[in-house]
């Protein structure tokens, strides 16, 4: 160990770790002695309480009583030098801090219990006996605050309390000295005992530390070694399980030692299972069991160094062929026995396959030639010995070409060698026997590959098929008139041959199976596969029947796709029968209907749908006659199909839209459409109704326009609903405007009464003064004063009530222009007088949180519009201008402005209402025109102002509304009319 040690880097180590170990050794020391003064001090206290309680409880003046101050210096100093350290001890265990606190804190502890006891002699030892429990530390510095605090308690008490500390009234001032001096005489022996601890503890923790780092080596040694070990036993037993050979290893007294893997997939054992049982009974057959015996008693025998083919017994008992060899091995004097063993079954087994192969090569019907990759013949089987009427001796050595046609030529010869490098070549080639007759074979040459890929000689298998090819040849005509008779029917022609089972297809029947199914069927069974389980017993069934009776065959079936889609068929056919009359083919003709399905069964949907539909869906042809009408027309328009079908639709066209309706036929007829018209139309009682149109051209498969397509839909309701959804949205803002309008006629009609007031008095004055007699007037002369205030003030005030009578006018008439519902149809209006009257209007919504400017451009052309509408758009403006204001500034106090100018533009008419509110947040600014929307809270907007706004403006006016906003700056509306605008009906 010393000279371990003594390696530096080692040396190191030791030292790391034993200082490690002194640190851990020390901390717990440290946390242990904590917990106990924890424990001790809280004792101490209860004690001190108990002293105080016991020794001075109370104090007497003459008649009167009270607790000692000892008492609550036990419980309240007691209390405060008791807790505090042991708080420390629970949370910050094991620190410096802690521990000098908890020396201090004895030490206060040792003079409250002197204090207590009145400066016994006794109490003092407690102090010794403290200091001799802070030795549990370990730790020299502990002393020196507890010392420190000691000290300085015994003098101040000393000089100021001597006889709290000292049992004496009066003491020498130096006495505290000597207590000192004996405390720290103690300290200098505990100092001693804590540095030769804590050197014994760095002591132990080397030792400890080093015999860690010799345990570490040693470990490391035997793990070395047990590696090794293991490394030695896992490529034994690496090579005992990689060997393709079985491996038995048998003792002296014939018992199996070891049994490799090989040796447990041949015989049929688990290793686990032989080790230790006597070989001859397992593994082998009783006929070889004497050789072993001679083998174990003698240590010789024929099987010793020999490889020999013999029988082994697997665990099922049954023997099979092998290849043994035993050797013989002395280890240390002790002798075994090693068998390696091949299992020969395979062997054997594929020796018999290549008997049957050369047998069935020899007897078999085709002629087989096998050369070397030199080109010479190396052998020829019986068959074509016998076709060619060669002998093997004759052929043996020769090239194959000796056997080929005069027509054969090198070129040819050259082409087959070529193709059979890379794979095997099929044809057909001429042959010429001995005789010199030609004779046609069907030929496959290929190369014969060893084990590892390598070519080694060259395969050829012939068939004579002379007799064949003229069969064919025959037969090929005949097809091809068939062919051309099948491909230039309308249908696809079969044939279903009733002995083999096989069907045939001619023409595009084929094609057409193979499109529908994805395969191609070959037999009946296979045919009848594909039919659908709901129709394929009734198409047996009449096939059954058409055999059986000659009863001809014709069905509509569905077949069924791979992915389980279904196709429709219709298949007609008979069976041919020989002179016995037994059906020995079928013949028939069968067509894909599937497209012929889904043209009637979506015709058939697509007049369901028509016929149900809640709009009108008519068809007409290009002079306006109709050709079809379904219900749904007959519902809005209320004349019948039979009314209607082949007459024009003149009759439901008001005399005020024919122009209109001319219009809209001849964009049609140039093949555009025509979406989403409102106009309207007459029923069959004469009543008028709103209708929304589409109107499409309908095409044939060139392109070309045949006919017209109308779907209408009755919007009267609609109409209805929306007239009274901005009526009932007028009357509320006329509502909102009553109180306004009411308190803006209030103040001019104030100032016309007081004017009135004011004239009454002066005319009364005056009719007076003018109805006296003349000598009347020399009694009572008129003020001259009086005259002039009624000259100058008379006049002022009759200018002052008209001022106030033209006020509350044209607040009426602005009212009244506002309030109007207008006519119906779209009339040339001025803007900017509109826009003033709506203003003027709605001041009382404004008129305290902004100012309102105009920017009114003075040759505005007069736009077609329906005036009481777009009044109500911009007083819906104006008004929400005004809340966002006051929403916006309700905090300041402050006005906001709202500025309203009108300019041309191109084509129209642009309104813009800007105001200096919060602006409209991007979150919600693509709901602002949404029905229904609004950020107002509950009882204060319906959500329906600007929605109606955007409805009057985009699709009464054909017009344009879009705002343009920046939270905190404010919003702009911008709305654009047009000046050519038709004159449709509201």
């Amino acid at each position: 160990m010393e000279a371990v040690v003594k390696s530096p880097s080692i040396a190191s180590t030791v030292v790391g770790r034993a200082l490690q170990l002194f640190q851990e050794h020390q901390l717990s020391i440290f946390r242990r002695t904590d917990r106990l003064f924890a424990r001790l001090m809280l004792c101490q206290w209860v004690v001190a309480m108990a002293v105080a309680v016991w020794v001075t409880p109370l104090a007497w003046a003459g008649r009167y009583s009270h607790l000692h101050l000892h008492l609550y210096a036990a419980v309240f100093f007691g209390g405060a030098i008791t807790l505090f350290p042991c708080t420390l001890a629970v949370v910050y265990p094991g620190r410096a801090s802690t521990r000098y606190v908890i020396g201090a804190s004895q030490m206060l502890m040792s003079a409250l219990l002197i204090d207590l006891t009145g400066g016994r002699i006794e109490t003092h030892f407690h102090v010794f006996g403290s200091l001799a429990i802070l030795a549990f530390y370990r730790d020299w510095r502990v002393f020196l605050p507890a010392t420190a605090v000691l000290a300085a308690d015994h003098f101040l008490r000393g000089i100021y309390w001597p006889l709290s500390v000292f049992g004496l009234l009066t003491a020498s001032p130096w006495r505290w000295v000597e207590h000192a001096g004996w405390v720290i005489f103690e300290d200098v022996f505990l100092f001693r005992s804590c540095f030769l601890s804590v050197r014994e503890m760095m002591n132990i923790a080397h030792q400890r530390a080093e015999l860690e780092h010799t345990k570490e080596i040693v470990e490391g040694k035997v793990l070395e070694r047990t590696r090794d070990l293991q490394a030695s036993e896992a490529r034994k037993s690496a090579i005992l399980g990689s060997s393709l050979d079985c491996i038995i290893s048998i003792d002296a007294e014939g018992r199996i030692t070891e049994f490799n893997p090989a040796a447990e997939k041949v015989f049929g054992y688990l290793r686990s299972e032989v080790l230790g049982r006597m070989a001859e009974e397992t593994i082998i057959p009783p006929a070889y069991r004497g050789g072993m015996a001679h083998l174990m008693d003698t240590g010789e025998g024929l099987l010793l160094e020999r490889r020999i083919e013999t029988s082994g017994m697997r665990a099922d008992g049954s023997e099979f062929p092998c290849e043994l060899a035993v050797s013989r091995v002395d280890c240390q004097g002790t002798v075994m026995f090693t068998a390696f063993l091949r299992d020969l079954t395979d062997r054997k087994r594929t020796e018999e396959h290549l008997r049957i192969l050369s047998s069935a090569v020899e007897q078999s019907p085709l002629n087989i030639l096998i050369a070397g990759l030199d080109g010479k013949i190396e052998y020829v089987n019986a068959k074509l010995i016998q076709s060619t009427g060669y002998s093997f001796e004759e052929l043996k050595g020769k090239p194959p070409a000796i056997l080929a046609g005069r027509d054969m030529s090198q070129e040819h010869f050259a082409e087959i060698e070529e193709t059979i490098k890379t794979g095997e070549w099929n044809g057909v080639l001429q042959t010429r026997r001995k005789n010199g007759e030609v004779f046609s074979e069907s030929v496959k040459i290929l190369r014969i590959h060893d084990s590892s890929g390598a070519p080694t000689h060259t395969l050829a298998l012939a068939e004579d098929i002379t007799e064949r090819l003229e069969m064919e040849a025959a037969l090929l005509l005949s097809q091809e008139r068939f062919r051309i008779a099948a491909e230039s029917s309308g249908d696809s022609i079969y044939e279903w041959d009733l002995q083999t089972d096989a069907i045939t297809f001619f023409g595009g029947n084929q094609q057409h199976f193979v499109n529908s199914c994805r395969k191609l069927p070959h037999t009946g069974d296979e045919f009848l596969e594909l039919i659908h389980p709901g129709d394929r017993q009734g198409v047996k069934s009449a096939l059954l029947r058409g055999i059986r009776t000659g009863e001809r065959f014709s069905e509509e079936f569905r077949v069924l796709g791979v992915n389980g889609e279904v196709y429709y068929w219709a298949a007609r056919g008979a069976a041919l029968r020989d002179k016995e009359g037994h059906p020995y083919l079928w013949i028939g003709v069968c067509k894909d209907l599937t497209e012929e399905k889904k043209v009637e069964r979506a015709n058939a949907d697509l007049a369901a749908i028509v016929e149900s539909a809640d709009a009108a869906i008519i068809r007409k042809d290009l002079e306006d006659r109709v050709i079809t009408w379904n219900r749904g027309a007959e519902r809005i328009y209320g004349y019948t199909a039979e009314e209607s079908i082949g007459r024009t639709m003149a009759v439901v066209i008001p005399s005020d839209r024919v122009t209109e309706d001319r219009a809209i036929k001849e964009r049609v007829r140039r093949g555009e459409s025509v979406n989403h018209i409102e106009t309207v139309r007459l029923t069959k009682s004469g009543d008028q109704i709103h209708v929304l149109l589409t109107i499409s051209p309908i095409r044939d498969r060139d392109g070309i326009v045949t006919g017209i397509a109308v779907v209408a839909w009755d919007i009267t309701q609609i109409k209805q609903l929306e007239s009274r959804l901005a009526q009932a949205q007028k009357l509320e803002s006329i509502g909102q405007l009553a109180a306004g309008v009411a308190h803006e006629i209030n103040t001019p009609i104030q100032y016309i009464g007081d004017n009135g007031k004011f004239l009454q008095d002066a005319f009364r004055d005056l009719v007076k003064f003018a109805g006296r007699q003349p000598e009347d007037a020399t009694e009572e002369p008129l003020d001259e004063g009086v005259f002039e205030y009624l000259r100058d003030e008379v006049p002022r005030a009759i200018e002052q009530l008209l001022e106030g009578v033209d006020h509350v006018a044209r607040i009426v008439r602005a009212m009244k222009e506002f309030s109007h519902p207008g006519p119906l149809e779209k009339m040339p209006l001025d803007i900017n007088r509109a826009i003033e009257s709506t203003i003027l209007v709605s001041k009382n919504e404004w008129k305290y949180v902004a100012d309102v400017t105009t920017e009114f451009e003075g040759d505005l052309p007069l736009v077609p519009c329906l005036a009481g509408e777009l009044n109500q758009v911009i007083l819906n403006v104006i008004v929400n201008a005004a809340h966002a204001i006051a929403e916006f500034n309700k905090d300041s106090g402050r006005k906001g402005a709202i500025h309203i100018s009108t300019h041309k533009s191109p084509g129209g008419v642009e309104i813009r209402v800007r105001d200096t509110g919060g602006g409209i947040p991007k979150a919600i600014q693509s709901k602002v025109f949404d029905p229904f929307f609004t950020t107002k809270p509950v009882g204060k907007g319906t959500g329906q102002g600007l929605a109606i706004a955007h409805s009057v403006i985009v699709q009464k006016h054909n017009g344009t509304i879009q705002f343009e906003s920046e939270v905190g700056t404010g919003t702009t509306f911008v709305i654009q009319l047009p000046l050519a605008c038709e004159l449709e009906p509201a």
